[in-house]
């Protein structure tokens, strides 16, 4: 496999099929498959458009190891496809004890479907045809969306505090002047934690003191889900990649994390101790996951 997309190595299938499909390999390559006549440039075309569902997704198989049968299962979501203005979108369906069939688009541009567990894949196949319109439509917003952000998809510009700097590939990591250097992207989370992480801790331990709290301690690690946690203990872990974002969002996920500390759960009492502590606190939170992409994009 000579062709590589974002360093991993694809190579291309042609069939008489009449459709391009993308796969996720175990091993962390990919497989298109594409019609036969089909150019390498749509080939190319094709991979860019899809890029957020095949960061997102490659994550999971990073998360998951290489190869064995885990990423397989991890891998099983690709089997589900909605065409969509000519193109074959893949959604993930995970199933629960609830009643009834919901689908989600994820501001990554991926697709979700909740369903009953013991759902069929016909009245699962059914359901989600039923809403293509409601979902082509969302779909599409949110994928020029992150369209003005493919600088960033493509590790051309970094994100720092919502703001872009170059990003430059380099023998040595440092920020610098507007632009990050870094050797490989494992390089990217010691460099933020370096030259911001402290920051971030005292922004906690400021906000947690006009609360009247005491986390135990404040960590900072990498997640591919979520922006931040609580645990029983006290300790309150953020990702990293809050460093990235704007301030106002960074002070959000802070106080929703705090407010475990007297909540543990998600309840209505929950949401309103946030919100006497943060009265905007939906229009913050609603802006946060406008960068949840960056979640997966990065180690």
């Amino acid at each position: 496999m000579n062709n590589r997309f974002f360093g991993w190595p694809y190579s291309t299938v042609y069939s008489s099929r009449k459709t391009i499909a993308i796969k996720l390999n175990p091993d962390r390559s990919i497989t298109v498959k594409a019609p036969y006549g089909t150019s390498a440039k749509t080939v190319h075309d094709v991979l860019r458009r899809h890029m957020s569902l095949i960061m997102t997704n490659m994550g999971r198989l990073y998360d998951s190891g290489v190869g064995g049968e885990e990423a397989k299962k991890k891998n099983d979501f690709l089997k589900g496809t909605l065409a969509l203005g000519g193109r074959e979108v893949p959604y993930e369906v995970t199933y629960s004890d609830r009643n009834s069939l919901s689908v989600k688009i994820n501001h990554d541009a991926t697709v979700l479907v909740r369903a009953p567990a013991g759902t069929s894949q016909k009245t699962i196949e059914e359901f989600v045809e039923r809403k293509s319109d409601w979902i082509f439509e969302h779909f599409s917003q949110i994928e020029g969306e992150l369209e003005k952000l493919s600088d960033i998809v493509e590790y051309k510009k970094i994100l720092v505090f919502g703001e872009k700097f170059d990003l430059v590939k380099s023998y040595g990591s440092k920020i610098a002047d507007g632009v990050v250097y870094y050797n490989a992207p494992s390089a990217i989370m010691p460099l933020f934690v370096k030259n911001y992480g402290g920051d971030l801790v005292k922004l906690t331990r400021r906000i947690a003191g006009q609360m009247g709290v005491k986390p135990s301690r404040v960590e900072i690690k990498s997640y591919k889900s979520r922006w931040g946690c609580c645990d029983s203990s006290g300790v309150i872990t953020l990702n990293y990649k809050l460093l990235m974002i704007p301030r106002s969002q960074q002070e959000y996920v802070i106080v929703h994390e705090l407010c475990h500390l007297f909540e543990m759960n998600h309840s209505k009492r929950f949401w309103t101790l946030v919100g006497s502590v943060m009265p905007d606190y939906k229009e913050r939170e609603k802006m946060a996951h406008e960068y949840d992409f960056l979640l997966r994009l990065y180690p």
